[in-house]
């Protein structure tokens, strides 16, 4: 999966930040999980990057709301699917 930054993963990030979460936001070619992805969390690399979502939207919900973090923090599965429709 070849990932990237670009304007929108930075204001993902920014958004985190914000919420005073340190994690590092990449975009994917969109995937069956999502399109928007953390692939850190803190100072560590995740082994599996955590899905937020496959819009901008979706993936600034996901941030808000703080409920992707328990798949880095309990080591649930890593698919999360949001509970809104955007």
């Amino acid at each position: 999966m070849r990932m990237y930054s670009n304007m929108t993963s930075r204001r993902l990030e920014k958004m985190a930040h914000r919420l005073g979460v340190d994690c590092g936001i990449k975009v994917a070619e969109a995937q069956e999980d999502g399109r928007y992805f953390v692939v850190t969390f803190g100072d560590e690399s995740l082994q599996r990057p955590i899905a937020l979502g496959f819009t901008d939207e979706e993936a600034g919900y996901a941030i808000k709301s703080r409920r992707w973090e328990r798949f880095v923090l309990r080591g649930e599965p890593s698919r999360w699917r949001p509970s809104i429709s955007v």
